[in-house]
């Protein structure tokens, strides 16, 4: 018997985002980053990294971390 892997597997549903949720995101994402105080150079490709693995959510954190699938880590 095989099992099916990610790949095969249907996504789950991910949300649209408006502008302003987008902003508050994109906020919180910029400011965790900067309280990490990387190097200069890599700054955006962190922030599309955490952008593209985060989405909000109605739980107390208000946002959770995503798989390539949409998928709750």
């Amino acid at each position: 018997m095989t099992t099916p892997d990610a790949e095969t597997l249907a996504p789950t549903e991910r949300p649209v985002l408006g502008a302003p949720e987008r902003a508050t995101l994109r906020g919180e994402v910029q400011a965790e980053i900067a309280r990490r105080n990387p190097k200069p150079v890599a700054v955006r490709t962190l922030q599309l990294l955490a952008e593209a693995a985060v989405e909000p959510s109605a739980e107390p954190a208000g946002y959770r971390v995503v798989d390539r699938h949409g998928r709750p880590r």
